[in-house]
């Protein structure tokens, strides 16, 4: 969890925002309670991009496995294709 100085929050509404001490104090007291809780960390930052770091390096392997698979699919179909014309080119030489 995040931490809020509360006790700075409370002295800077006093002498910047013009509140009276109770005023501020209560201010203070509320975001604190309030905004700690949903404020990132560092450590809570570094946990996240770990994580995402691990999916893109993931996402990744996916990707080139798929994009290997592919394109071997495609010469594959490729080099059919050039035997049978090829087959067929031989066929008719032979038949003429």
């Amino acid at each position: 969890m995040a931490m809020f100085d509360t006790l700075r929050a409370s002295q800077r509404l006093r002498d910047e925002g013009g509140f009276d001490e109770r005023q501020s104090q209560a201010i203070a007291g509320v975001l604190g309670e309030d905004l700690a809780p949903r404020v990132a960390t560092r450590d809570d930052l570094e946990r996240l991009m770990a994580r995402l770091d691990e999916r893109f390096e993931h996402l990744e392997a996916s990707l080139k496995h798929y994009v290997i698979v592919r394109v071997g699919v495609m010469v594959g179909t490729a080099t059919t294709l050039l035997l049978a014309a090829l087959a067929v080119a031989v066929a008719v030489l032979a038949s003429s």
